[in-house]
């Protein structure tokens, strides 16, 4: 049995990730005391993706339409029930956006295993602020504001093998975290809108 190694490829500084077999990689090893390192990589990866021996990596989510569905229904009960705590009142039934404190606010959610925040491009432009809150835990969620500005500067572009590349781009937690403004705490009632 060929064990598969992930390594990340450097290529006219261009980084992708592949997955390569065990046998592969000795043979790069193996080449690079021979010749010039970069040629001999550059020459083994491409022959391999000919031959299907390496596979360039995606992050994929293994999300299926039935659970994407599922995600996108449980995002709209959390934003409703945060909203609701809030005060806020909903001004669009197809997106998370909110009137909360006078603020055009896109209330966006994100669970423990997906830590990540995504926005479309197009929404930006009409909202003050977007509020983030973060699942605990414990099962709370710590809220964060993020001005549209800052998104716009410091978001990331979702991978292209995603549907909403070029549409979208997101935050990790971490990101939300060091850029927001804190906004508290919350245990919310997530059966809300069920």
């Amino acid at each position: 049995m060929h064990h598969k190694k992930r390594r990340n490829l450097t290529v006219a500084r261009q980084t992708i990730p592949v997955t390569i077999s065990q046998d592969l990689f000795n043979r790069v090893a193996e080449k690079a005391g021979q010749n010039s390192l970069n040629a001999t990589i550059v020459d083994l990866i491409e022959k391999a993706l000919r031959e299907g021996a390496a596979v360039p990596m995606t992050k994929s989510s293994g999300q299926t339409t039935a659970s994407g569905r599922a995600a996108a229904e449980r995002g709209k009960r959390r934003a409703e029930a945060i909203a609701n705590v809030l005060g806020g009142k909903r001004l669009s039934e197809t997106s998370n956006l909110f009137e909360i404190d006078g603020q055009r606010t896109l209330v966006k959610s994100s669970s423990q295993s997906n830590a990540r925040f995504g926005v479309y491009e197009k929404q930006l432009s009409e909202i003050d602020e977007i509020l983030c809150a973060s699942q605990t835990s414990q099962g709370t969620f710590e809220l964060h504001a993020i001005t549209p500005k800052d998104w716009d500067e410091n978001a990331f572009d979702v991978s292209p093998n995603v549907r909403t590349y070029k549409l979208q781009r997101q935050m990790s937690g971490s990101q939300v975290r060091k850029l927001g403004t804190p906004r508290g705490e919350l245990v919310i009632d997530e059966t809300v809108g069920v």
